[in-house]
């Protein structure tokens, strides 16, 4: 028989293993996105109602961590019958230290101040789709597979203001603003119903302060539909809901 001392550090591990197992269980955070009134003529009509709208999602996680970065980024989400809405806004404090060197299509966008979108629409953790878009409103776009441009090259639109500094515009100072507006044809899927969830990551490459930021706590990279959040289509009346990972835990 086992000494009790032996007995005690055998529980002892195995309730260890049993915390370490509890802590890989992982919720993702849940967001609705509403469906607009009325499908927008153009990006620009689509922009005029978003940015009266409340914010869908209020802050982001530094990139590996459960903290926030010191430059918060607020996000706004929506659809109609044709496109995809997200409106993000930047904070920065260092309006003079963005940077934005790629201004080619599919070039190393990210690597400049931008945002990206990732879209698991299958909802099955393998197929999603990729896109990233500057401060000067460069854009990437790719699927699953990692840095490859030629996987997928989408119809989509982005809108930016507040950014350069010269530009005139109706942002408030000390941040910048970008829309993307991505059409579902162009992601081979039609209109979602009330109801479809999608899995999705918001992101943020702020290069002034060099913060990386997700809605959805990832774990070695933004490349890991497992963990990202999901997004749940609803109708005109829907509210502009959203639920963290610590508050769906608690």
């Amino acid at each position: 028989m086992l000494r009790p001392t032996i007995r005690l550090a055998v529980v002892l591990l195995l309730l260890q293993g049993a915390v370490w197992a509890a802590q890989e269980v992982f919720t993702p955070p849940v967001v609705v996105v509403p469906k607009l009134p009325a499908r927008a003529a153009n990006i620009d009509s689509a922009a005029a109602q978003l940015w009266r709208m409340p914010a869908a999602i209020v802050g982001i996680h530094t990139f590996k961590a459960t903290t926030f970065p010191s430059q918060a980024t607020e996000i706004r989400l929506a659809y109609d019958d044709a496109n995809f809405y997200a409106a993000f806004t930047c904070r920065e404090d260092r309006m003079d230290q963005l940077k934005a060197e790629y201004p080619k299509r599919d070039d190393k966008v990210w690597r400049d101040d931008s945002v990206s979108i990732f879209l698991d629409t299958r909802r099955d953790h393998k197929h999603y789709f990729q896109l990233c878009a500057s401060v000067i409103g460069a854009k990437y776009d790719g699927t699953e597979v990692i840095d490859n441009p030629d996987s997928w090259n989408g119809e989509w639109q982005v809108r930016v203001s507040g950014f350069p500094l010269h530009s005139k515009s109706d942002t408030p100072s000390g941040q910048w603003r970008i829309l993307v507006a991505i059409p579902f044809a162009s992601l081979g899927v039609g209109t979602p119903k009330p109801g479809t969830v999608w899995g999705a990551d918001f992101c943020r490459h702020e290069l002034p302060h060099s913060e990386l930021s997700s809605w959805s706590p990832v774990r070695t990279s933004f490349h890991e539909p497992d963990r990202w959040g999901e997004i749940v289509f609803g109708t005109t009346k829907s509210p502009v809901l959203s639920a963290t990972v610590a508050e769906i835990a608690s």
